[in-house]
């Protein structure tokens, strides 16, 4: 049988009619699946899912185990869920347009997030648990859902993190067993520089403050005052959402408030420690000058700052004669501080006349560069 004509002719408008019908149906199944979905859980099925998340881990159900023990992680996964924003894996792989669950509950390789699913809020990550390292001198916040697990840390052992709900399993090699985090501290700054030589591609970033390497699944880190060190991160099942969230939370320094005491904060970092709260001033660097005698001979070094409310100090840190100088040593005035930048005076706050006195004594501040 032959069809008329109007009806096998090609069109601009069949054409543009199929494009819209192929663009349209993959997304109109999808919407579809996810309210079929909905329609077949019974009234109230999430209600009863956050109950389960707030009950006593002795009292927990199958399914509430497999969510998280978490609480607050427990129900992000419930609003993910319940957005359509969660699917089951099957045989282990997540469906197309979909990966791993960033939350990192417990038993979270068998749960899938949309890949278009936002990274972690700040309120989701409040309750993270703080790791700290007094004798290196930096903390770092991680999921309420790992646990730590360290092994000689100061002979060339690794921190290793694992899920809650996990049995550690451990190589003597680089990153091998389950651990989705492991972190070896080695090295100087020699072997930093010689990491960019040959770490494949690297990508040169910040981390802290801190000069930082970045390649695929590992981080290197130059830390340390007066002795460098290289902190190294092998990255194992974390999405890129929560390693940024864990890199934006490393920090590095030598306030007191991060030790015991003032002395042990010294003894651990080799630098001058000041109390939380300890700056005496921020301003901006109007000169880096030289203050001579009557034989023009030099007698002192100092900043001449102008503070936010518009006084100028002048900030003595350098003696030629037989007086030490006032800064700590590793402060940034052994760097060649420029007219414009802006730099914070740390010290002891009740002793801020030491400050414009050429008599200071060794280590009486710290001057830091902020920009």
């Amino acid at each position: 049988m032959k069809l008329p004509k109007q009806l096998t002719t090609v069109t601009p408008f069949s054409k543009i009619l199929f494009a819209v019908l192929f663009i349209t149906l993959p997304f109109l199944g999808f919407w579809l699946g996810m309210e079929y979905e909905k329609a077949t859980l019974p009234t109230g099925y999430y209600q009863e899912l956050r109950k389960q998340c707030n009950k006593n881990d002795n009292l927990m159900t199958t399914f509430y185990k497999r969510i998280g023990k978490i609480s607050g992680c427990c129900e992000a996964s419930i609003d993910s869920m319940e957005a359509g924003r969660y699917k089951l894996a099957e045989n282990g792989t997540c469906p197309t347009g979909f990966t791993l669950n960033s939350l990192l509950c417990i038993d979270s390789y068998k749960w899938c997030e949309s890949a278009a699913s936002p990274t972690p809020t700040p309120n989701q990550t409040a309750e993270w648990k703080t790791y700290r390292n007094e004798k290196y001198g930096f903390e770092f916040e991680y999921p309420t859902s790992w646990f730590t697990q360290s092994t000689n840390v100061e002979e060339g052992g690794y921190i290793n993190f694992f899920l809650e709900g996990t049995v550690p399993y451990l190589t003597n090699n680089d990153k091998s067993g389950n651990e989705v985090l492991r972190i070896l501290i080695y090295g100087d700054e020699n072997v930093f520089e010689g990491l960019k030589q040959v770490v494949p591609a690297p990508t040169n970033t910040l981390v802290g403050g801190k000069q930082a390497l970045k390649n695929n699944d590992q981080i290197d880190i130059l830390i340390g005052t007066t002795e460098k060190k290289v902190l190294h991160l092998d990255i194992g099942e974390v999405r890129q959402s929560i390693l940024g969230y864990i890199l934006s939370t490393f920090r590095f320094g030598t306030m007191g408030d991060r030790y015991q005491t003032l002395e042990g904060c010294e003894q651990q970092t080799g630098d001058k420690c000041f109390p939380a709260g300890s700056v005496m001033l921020t301003g901006t660097v109007l000169g880096n000058k030289e203050e001579k005698d009557s034989s023009d001979i030099n007698i002192d070094r100092y900043l001449l700052i102008r503070t936010k409310d518009g006084i100028q100090r002048k900030i003595v840190y350098y003696h030629s004669s037989m007086y030490e100088a006032c800064v700590t040593e590793n402060s940034d005035t052994g760097q060649a501080i420029t007219v414009g930048q802006t730099v914070e005076v740390l010290g002891d706050p009740t002793d801020d006349a030491h400050i414009e006195i050429w008599t200071c004594f060794s280590n009486d501040y710290y001057v830091k560069v902020l920009e």
